[in-house]
């Protein structure tokens, strides 16, 4: 992967966690106009204050959801463009996103260091992205009644490694279907990937 398109897929991912983060967000931010005076100066002052505080937070929760959504679209990214960069590198043949076994009929005849690989790989990442995307929300929600988060950061982990297990599974789903290896051998090979930049990132 050359730096135009490095920059290009961070852009992109950019893009569409704001979308995805407008679309599914709590709430859109409205900011809301100022209500009628109330009868005291000093109530009228602390109710412009408080607005102005809900509006931040509005603000604030707002491009932390998008920093969330950006992180996780683009680790649903990674792992599934990885594994197909990584056998373009070292193939000797030309590698093409119809490559793939079983679903290949349904994918274009794309080559993998072509010009528009990477708006395909984040096209079809959105797609993946957005039923996931609910999946997990459902499977926060169903945690959180059983068992609750003690802090909202615990809450923010458990999503972020939700996305994370998923998009582990997508990279073994994306080796088996682009290299002659069995499903036992992909998911050996994403897991000592997985165990790789842990040790890395624990030094």
């Amino acid at each position: 992967m050359s730096l135009g398109e490095f920059i290009l897929s961070i852009v992109a991912s950019l893009i569409a966690a704001f979308i995805f983060q407008f679309l599914q967000g709590d709430k859109h931010i409205r900011f809301r106009g100022l209500p009628p005076a109330p009868p005291g100066p000093i109530d009228n002052i602390a109710m412009m204050t408080d607005h102005r505080e809900e509006n931040r937070r509005r603000v604030r929760d707002f491009f932390q959801g998008c920093l969330l959504r950006f992180v996780t679209f683009y680790s649903i990214y990674i792992c599934i463009s990885a594994p197909l960069v990584l056998k373009a590198m070292f193939s000797h043949n030309v590698v093409v996103l119809s490559d793939a076994r079983f679903i290949g009929l349904f994918l274009p005849e794309i080559p993998i260091n072509g010009q528009w690989i990477q708006l395909c790989l984040v096209l079809i990442a959105i797609a993946l992205y957005l039923p996931i995307s609910h999946l997990v929300r459902k499977s926060v929600a169903l945690f959180e009644s059983f068992f609750g988060f003690r802090a909202a950061t615990a809450k923010v982990r458990f999503t972020v490694g939700c996305y994370l297990s998923t998009g582990a599974l997508l990279a073994v789903a994306t080796t088996y279907l682009y290299y002659q290896v069995s499903f036992i051998q992909a998911v050996s090979s994403v897991m000592f990937v997985v165990c790789l930049g842990a040790m890395s990132a624990s030094k």
